[in-house]
């Protein structure tokens, strides 16, 4: 599989996180401005950009391919390879979303948000430890209020999403449950695949 190919799988499967959050950090955001404002514009952006342009993106490209200023850089080979990555990467995605049925449709949804849901409920042994989750629906709402404004805003291009993710997670948070839920966060996944490589090697 080439590396256009392998980039559009991989860009498939995150899409359904960044939509599920991305809708859910807008709903969220309302009720937290002004300071939720740059959440609210991120997560709009990417609620309409992504499908787009990654839905059109196999079309783009031929026009791409026929305009001046890329055929003048086209006589450049790393161009050219660059082009292959781009048409490779949106065929597969065409093909990949046009051959997934609803049912995988909706068994791949399902999943998302069962996954984004367990991250939000590990904040609240954080809310009760504070005692800051007397009422169970206003901690459940804490937790999936700053997950979801976390997630949204670190749609911006920093590593890991760090210092937007925290900027996220204290709109609703106090700042010692921030850098609990972080660092929690931040470790398990690499913990997980540490676990993970560990049992490929002992094969």
């Amino acid at each position: 599989m080439s590396t256009g190919s392998s980039y559009a799988l991989a860009i498939y499967e995150v899409s359904y996180d960044v939509i599920y959050t991305c809708i859910l950090g807008l709903f969220f955001s309302v009720w937290y401005l002004p300071y939720s404002i740059p959440v609210l514009l991120v997560s709009g952006f990417v609620v309409v950009s992504w499908p787009v342009f990654f839905r059109n993106i196999w079309r783009v490209v031929p026009r791409l391919k026929a305009n001046y200023v890329a055929v003048k850089l086209g006589k450049f080979a790393w161009f050219e390879k660059l082009f292959k990555h781009i048409e490779d990467f949106g065929k597969t995605y065409s093909e990949i979303s046009s051959t997934m049925d609803l049912g995988s449709k909706l068994f791949t949804w399902i999943l998302t948000v069962l996954i984004h849901c367990l991250w939000a409920l590990a904040i609240a042994p954080f809310l009760y430890f504070q005692r800051r989750a007397v009422n169970p629906v206003l901690g459940l709402w804490t937790a999936f209020s700053a997950y979801s404004l976390m997630q949204a805003i670190s749609m911006l291009p920093t590593p890991g999403g760090a210092g937007v993710a925290e900027y996220g997670l204290s709109l609703v948070l106090p700042p010692e449950v921030v850098v609990a839920y972080r660092i929690i966060y931040y470790f398990v996944p690499i913990a997980s695949a540490l676990f993970i490589l560990a049992g490929e090697l002992l094969k």
